[in-house]
């Protein structure tokens, strides 16, 4: 069984029991449907986490808001996970991996600070719930998304796996 399959059929069974009900939370819309983002427990490296998440769904997940930023740390801390490849990448720092700016920024202490001259990929820290640079060779779960959908509050998601 996929990870990925795992973890969403988790997320059904905490949320409503097999599942999503759509609800239209807020300005962003690719959170504003539960059952559009998919976390992977699969550990690649940035670019493939990219190639994975272009292939399947959209793209890597942005960020741009401190409302976002909260909603996913606390979807995520459910997983136990400690951190997650997010879209962000260093061409310079304001882009995130769909082509979208931001000028939302949530970096630790220290960071971004590109050790060694090689770190040009976004994380995001759900421990301390901020974001840091590492190498695209670190392998790391990581964050997609699938989109935007047009009337939220009217879809419901179910489970395709049982846990």
């Amino acid at each position: 069984q996929d990870s990925h399959l795992r973890f969403y059929c988790l997320y059904c069974n905490l949320l409503t029991g097999h599942i999503i009900h759509l609800i239209n939370t807020g300005p962003f819309a690719w959170l504003k449907a539960s059952c559009l983002k998919e976390y992977h427990f699969t550990q690649l490296t940035w670019s493939e986490a990219q190639s994975y998440c272009r292939q399947h769904h959209n793209d890597l997940a942005s960020i741009r808001s401190e409302e976002e930023k909260s909603t996913i740390q606390s979807t995520l801390t459910a997983t136990r996970l400690q951190k997650v490849w997010i879209g962000l990448y260093r061409d310079p720092w304001a882009f995130w991996s769909d082509n979208s700016t931001s000028t939302f920024t949530n970096w630790g202490t220290g960071q971004p600070n590109n050790y060694g001259s090689k770190q040009f990929h976004g994380r995001f820290s759900l421990v301390s719930g901020k974001w840091d640079d590492s190498e695209n060779s670190q392998r790391q779960p990581f964050f997609c998304y699938k989109g935007e959908v047009e009337n939220a509050s009217a879809v419901s998601c179910h489970c395709h796996v049982k846990c």
